[in-house]
């Protein structure tokens, strides 16, 4: 369900914020829940006069009321929420954290360099298949059984670079922005299962490996991020403790 929704009155007439407010107490698939702070909408609606306000709240009270609805609405006016100033904690810096990949980007594109431009070797990029199938002749007094054997080229194929990239991303992301990875090898035409395939699959799990067991996290202490404090209530009569909270 919907809790809060901001109404700023210059969307329409004094209709158009009532019906925003229907659509969201009417929401599909809502329920009670033992608590009552969790059965609550909050609606903050901006308007340029006192009477407007007073004039949508009493509509849709009054709608509510005739189509029996347990609903019930009560309005607040934000200056009577104000009594005296909040008192905040100080602001706290948290240092930013960083991965550390300069040591081993040479080592990472030497792994690259590595690779084999399959230009030069298309016995490795085709796709083979084996199809094998019986054939029996019907009609003679003895039963003739002939098998045939046939080899297949499958003509999917896509670019090495594309095998590299997915092969990469499924493990860490990361390490494909780091090498060099548009040089012109990459744009060898690989079939799906070949053993180019296997190849660069290969070739992508040492790129991984290499750069999760080297690299580190290098924590910056000269550019902290800060977080501002926030209120919290310390009175435990007043909160309200929930599970299977989803961050």
């Amino acid at each position: 369900m919907v809790y809060l929704a901001y109404i700023d009155k210059t969307i329409g007439s004094e209709v158009a914020v009532e019906q925003i407010i229907g659509r969201v107490l009417r929401q599909p698939n809502c329920r009670y829940y033992g608590s009552e702070e969790l059965n609550k909408a909050y609606f903050h609606i901006r308007v340029d006069e006192d009477k407007v306000f007073r004039k949508i709240i009493d509509e849709l009270r009054s709608r509510l009321e005739e189509e029996g609805s347990p609903i019930k609405v009560r309005e607040e006016k934000l200056i009577d929420k104000i009594d005296t100033p909040l008192k905040l904690g100080k602001n706290r810096n948290v240092p930013i954290i960083t991965w550390e990949t300069k040591h081993i980007e040479d080592k990472l594109q030497n792994i690259v360099d590595s690779i084999p431009d399959y230009h030069n070797f298309p016995e490795k990029t085709s796709n083979k298949a084996i199809r094998e199938w019986t054939e029996y002749k019907l009609g003679d007094h003895e039963k003739l059984e002939i098998k045939r054997q046939e080899e297949l080229f499958y003509t999917n194929q896509v670019r090495a670079r594309v095998i590299l990239q997915r092969a990469i991303i499924d493990q860490n992301s990361k390490v494909w922005n780091i090498v060099e990875n548009w040089v012109e090898k990459f744009d060898a035409l690989i079939g799906w299962g070949s053993e180019a395939n296997d190849e660069l699959k290969d070739y992508a799990d040492q790129l991984v490996n290499t750069y999760l067991n080297e690299m580190f996290l290098k924590v910056n202490l000269d550019d902290p991020y800060m977080v501002k404090s926030i209120k919290v209530e310390k009175d435990e009569s007043k909160m309200l403790f929930m599970k299977n909270i989803v961050d």
